[in-house]
């Protein structure tokens, strides 16, 4: 009786898929938009690499579009200062706490009833079933985090009319022969639910300027201490429903909050020849930047140029020159 069958025309408005731009460049490139709605996303990574950072950037995109924004914290590692230096407004952004995973399932269902735009799960490893509160630490409990995750994922997709649900989650080292050297907590069952799966990890850190230092500490030591000032975040799609699969992104975040969007464009760009280097020098047509950093503050103020520059790219993709 409580069930429902719409039929729809294949060409009906509503089919169509929605996204939210993160308002980073090439993330939304390499998700054919940004964050789907009406889908699930799952940010998945080692510990410390920027999935919960990824997530605050989203936010503050959505708060940015106007949204609504939840953010569950299960981990209980929520850093009001971080989100705001990102850029996230905190008194418009909804907190749940809870420390169990049943009741927080049905808290997501109410969400997207209410149709709030971007709900973030932080996250599905740190989910505690309350059988499992019940139990002592040596007992065994087989399989009761998935079972959870698997049913309340399929219940809440069938009235998320609105909604993009991002899933944090973290790599587990698999035990034995037969079992995946990665595994996720909560089963696979979130693997086939989810319409876009991104792969976080932390890569190269990024350094301030050398500073020289005087006297005879410069003659005893040439390689002169180096502060880091962020880290480059590498992103890829590991799988996608949604757009083309297998692609990756580099984003630098600095400690201070910012991050620099143009710099995969610029990268990419420099890797087909788009734009030529010579020694410290760049040039793209009729500009010329002396050091990196020049370039990319020139695409930051300069919107003829990053257009100019993302065309030259879009054409040489067309043309199969990647």
């Amino acid at each position: 009786k409580d069930s429902k069958v719409k039929i729809l025309m294949g060409d009906d408005p509503s089919l169509k898929l929605e996204y939210i731009s993160t308002g980073i460049e090439s993330f939304d490139r390499i998700t054919g938009g940004g964050i789907p709605k009406r889908r699930y996303t799952i940010f998945v990574g080692a510990d410390s690499s920027g999935k919960s950072t990824l997530s605050a950037l989203c936010a503050r995109s959505v708060q940015e579009q106007k949204g609504k924004v939840s953010y569950i914290d299960i981990e209980d590692t929520f850093d009001p200062q971080w989100w705001e230096k990102i850029g996230v407004n905190l008194s418009d952004l909804i907190y749940i706490k809870t420390n169990t995973a049943e009741p927080i399932f049905d808290t997501i269902g109410e969400l997207c009833k209410q149709k709030i735009d971007l709900i973030i799960l932080d996250s599905i490893a740190a989910l505690i079933p309350e059988e499992d509160l019940k139990h002592k630490a040596e007992e065994k409990s087989v399989a009761t985090l998935a079972r959870i995750v698997n049913i309340s994922l399929r219940r809440i997709i069938q009235h998320n009319e609105n909604s993009a649900i991002i899933l944090i989650n973290q790599f587990r080292q698999g035990i034995g022969g037969y079992i995946p050297e990665k595994i996720l907590p909560g089963g696979l069952g979130q693997r086939f639910e989810a319409s876009l799966i991104c792969d976080i990890s932390k890569g190269d850190p990024i350094v301030a300027p050398s500073k020289k230092r005087e006297g005879s500490q410069q003659k005893e030591n040439k390689r002169y201490r180096r502060e880091s000032i962020g880290y480059f975040m590498n992103i890829y799609v590991s799988k996608s429903k949604i757009c083309i699969p297998f692609r990756s992104c580099k984003i630098p975040v600095y400690f201070d909050g910012r991050i620099d969007p143009f710099y995969d464009i610029f990268e990419r760009a420099l890797e087909k020849n788009i734009i030529e280097r010579s020694g410290p020098t760049y040039r793209f047509d009729t500009y010329k930047f002396i050091g990196q950093q020049s370039f990319l503050a020139a695409l930051k103020e300069d919107k003829t140029l990053i257009q100019e520059l993302r065309e030259r790219l879009e054409k040489e993709e067309e043309n199969g020159r990647v």
